[in-house]
Formats: structure tokens, sequence, C-alpha cells
């Protein structure tokens, strides 16, 4: 394994069961745009047990190495589909310091560019390059809001370069389409996403020398609705499309090997039993049919299954915490890759000790796919801790701490020459960030990040990225 990732844990509770708020959590801004390179390039399937929850967004993400999941593009389950996400860092900012949108009737435009300059010790995580960064990004989001129905439309991209290291040069940009309509008290929703992004050689198990580009496309829809004022239920079912270009690897393997259909049906129940305490239960089903196989292997076809219970509270106004658990299977079509299965977690906590400071913490579980030859999945583990602090109305403080660890699930070693008796891989991780609002149009940026990976068949790296970027919002 190469590159371990970052599920971006640290989130908070989304209160969609009780009352369904049109809200999609993908692209508030990719991981990756001017701050950190890795996460808008991820890979296997979001890991849905991050439910209930939307990704937290600071005014600027501390640059933690994101790569595989596609939690930055993908809603978790219990999200509503059809919605742009609100952006939970200008709850942050003073109304005076806020752009203010581009109106055509009412439909509001909110345009953003970034252009980030900076540092990066090791820029495909094998100790062969360090370089300097530059990167444009930007976003423009557009929306609706009508009595009855919203569409919303996104549409982003990143350019990064590192004049010392131009094989490592990527290109990625997203776009998304959605609506909801009230029917009654219930709600419809429907998403469209397109990504064309690149996976990097740091990820986890690439086998790739330099980018390598893919595109996801992905159709999303969900119903919400209460059958009383306590009980909450929302099915919903994703179908993803991936699509890698034919690039051949070390190993002489192409990467269309790697080209698949997924498809997910989740049913997510809420019961309230009193105001600020809730028991969730969330089932998800789960099928993966690949295009081809690598020579003379089996296609890594699966079905899978997986539910979690548990509790979301809110003790006080100052402390929050949510903590479900359960198992999560993944069967095989092949007999040669068997059956992976293991307990799953999800706990977080959230501490507000003054209207200035937060304090987040999470730990996470589950299973995530492998995009390596020599395994077929891993267990994933991941705990966080965040710390946000508003120095003044305009200057925000952000810092953050992880630990990683993932286990692989590898096969009969005749199969593929690159596997091993046994993979793991640990990463820890710690960043800091400040974001300077000039004015409702100008933002100053700052952040550095510092990374150690350690493991069993994984590359062993230390890599440290600093960068200085300056927003303009409209």
């Amino acid at each position: 394994m190469q590159k371990l990732i970052d599920g971006r844990p640290t989130a908070i509770p989304l209160y969609l069961m009780g009352r369904p708020f049109p809200i999609r959590a993908a692209i508030i801004a990719p991981c990756g745009t001017a701050q950190s390179r890795r996460g808008r390039q991820p890979i296997g399937p979001a890991p849905w047990h991050t439910a209930f929850v939307a990704i937290t967004a600071f005014v600027v993400a501390a640059p933690p190495a994101c790569g595989q999941v596609l939690d930055g593009y993908f809603p978790p389950i219990g999200t509503a589909a059809g919605g742009i996400p609100a952006d939970n860092s200008r709850e942050r900012v003073a109304a005076e310091y806020m752009p203010l949108g581009l109106y055509l009737g009412n439909v509001r435009i909110d345009p953003q560019l970034t252009e980030s300059i900076g540092y990066d010790s090791n820029v495909d995580g094998l100790r062969e390059a360090a370089s300097a960064v530059l990167d444009t990004s930007g976003t423009i989001i557009a929306r609706s809001d009508m009595s009855r129905q919203n569409l919303s439309a996104e549409l982003t991209f990143d350019d990064r370069r590192y004049p010392s290291a131009s094989n490592q040069n990527s290109t990625s940009w997203t776009g998304s389409a959605g609506g909801t309509y009230e029917l009654g008290p219930d709600l419809l929703g429907v998403t469209y996403d397109h990504l064309a992004l690149v996976e990097t050689p740091d990820q986890i198990d690439s086998n790739a020398s330099r980018p390598v580009p893919y595109s996801v496309d992905a159709v999303l829809a969900s119903y919400s609705f209460a059958p009383n004022g306590r009980l909450s239920v929302m099915p919903d079912l994703q179908i993803q499309k991936y699509a890698f270009d034919p690039l051949i690897i070390p190993g002489g393997y192409n990467e269309s090997w790697r080209d698949r259909v997924v498809a997910r049906e989740d049913l997510v129940t809420r019961y309230e039993l009193d105001p600020g305490r809730a028991i969730v239960v969330a089932m998800r089903g789960s099928e993966i049919r690949y295009d081809r196989s690598l020579p003379d292997a089996p296609r890594l076809d699966s079905n899978g299954a997986s539910v979690l219970l548990g509790i979301d509270y809110t003790a006080t106004d100052v402390i929050r915490y949510r903590a479900l658990v359960g198992y999560q299977i993944r069967q095989f079509i092949s007999p040669v890759y068997g059956k992976i299965a293991a307990p799953i977690a999800e706990a977080s906590l959230t501490w507000t000790p003054t209207r200035l400071t937060t304090v987040k913490m999470s730990l996470l579980r589950d299973i995530q796919d492998s995009v390596a030859e020599g395994d077929t999945a891993f267990t994933y583990t991941t705990a966080r801790i965040d710390l946000t602090h508003e120095l003044r109305r305009n200057v925000t403080l952000s810092a953050f701490a992880a630990w990683q660890n993932a286990d692989g699930h590898t096969v009969q070693a005749e199969h593929f020459a690159s596997s091993s008796a046994s993979s793991s891989q640990t990463i820890y991780t710690a960043g800091v960030s400040a974001s300077w609002k000039l004015n409702r149009t100008i933002t100053l940026n700052g952040s550095f990040s510092y990374e150690s990976s350690h493991g069993s068949g994984a590359s062993k790296f230390n890599e440290a990225v600093g960068l200085l970027a300056v927003s303009f919002g409209f």
C-alpha cells in the first residue's frame, strides 16, 4: 500500500431525519483547493459510516492527507439528494465580511477564485522530488430557492503545478446539478455529479509513477418522509460509474482494469426520544461490478451489506456527542478473494467552551476498497481532533492532529505479482492554518501540515507542505 487517506471525519451532525433539510454534503471546496493536493483525487467509495453528518469546512482547512475516499464529493448516508451544501465556514464570518453574491432573478451565484504558492518537501511520496507549489482553484455555485422546489448547480476546478517536478502536475474539475421538491411534509431529491479527477503516486495502494486521470459519473436519488412526529425514514439509491485512463503502470498493468459500476441502497431511520436525543439505525446494501480484470485473475465483483445503530445526543449547548456501532461484510463473487468482514464504528464529540472556540474529536472504523492488485480491501481506522478559534471578527485560526491505520486484506500470491503476506500502514498528520478576511472580496490564507507514514508493504516517508493563498469571493 502507498499513501493512506483521510476520510475527513471532522463532521457536525446533520438533522435530516426529523425534518428533511435539502442540503447535499458534497464539494464545498475540494480538499486540495489551495490547501492540499490530495482531496481532489479520491479513488474509492465514500465511507458511509459518517452517516447523518455534513462535512465540516473551515475558512481555511488545514491540509490533511486525503485521497481515496469520495467524502468530499458524494454525500454520506442520511443526506438528502438535490442540494448544494451550505458553507459552514461562513458561520464564523461577521456579516460585514461575507461576499454578497451575484443575482440573476431568483438565482444566486457565488463565484470564488484562489491563487496559492508554497512548498512541498516530498511531491511523489517517494522522497525523490521536492518542489515549489503553484495552485489555481475556483468554485461557482448557483442556487434558486422557491416555495416548494430548489435547483442548484456547482462547478469547481483545481490546477496544481510543481516547477521542479513537472511530471506530477495535474488538473481536475467537477460539475454537479440537482434539485429538491417538497411533497407535503416529504422531500424528494435528485443529484447528478461528474468528476474529472487524478490519482497521484503518493496515495494508498497506488502503483502510478505520475498522476492517473479518471472520471466518475454518479446519480443519487432520495426520498425523506416522517410517518409520525418522532419517526422519520429516508431511503436512497446511488449509482456510480468509474472510468480510468488506460495508462500502463509498473508491473505492466493497464489502469482501465479498475473501471467499474457501484450501486448502493440505503435506508436510514431516526427516532426522536425527546428534543436533542435520538436513536438512529442505518442499513446499506452495495453491489460492485468491474468491466474487466487483471490478466489471469478473476474480476473483483462483490456484494456487501452493513448496519449501524447508535444515538445522537445534545447534552448541553456546549457539548454534543454521537456514537454508532455496527458490522460490515463484503462477499466477493470469486472464491479466490473470499470474504472480508469487520466491526465498524463512528463516534464524535463537539465541544464549544466559548462562542469563539470549537473543539471536534472523532473516531471512525470501516472497510474501504483497495486499488492495488495485491489487496482486495482494507480495514480503515482513524482518530482526529480539530480546534478552531476566532481570534477576531475577521481572523480565524485552526489546528488539527490525526492518526490513521489501514490493514490490508490480501489474497493468494500466485494471482498477483506484487501481493504480500500482509500489508498495513499508519499515518500521523498534524497541521495549522489561519484565515484573514480583509473585506468582503479578499481573504488571505496560510497553512502548514506535516505527515509521517509507516508500515509494511508501504512506502515510508515524511512530508511537509506549506501554502500561502489569496482568495477572491464575489
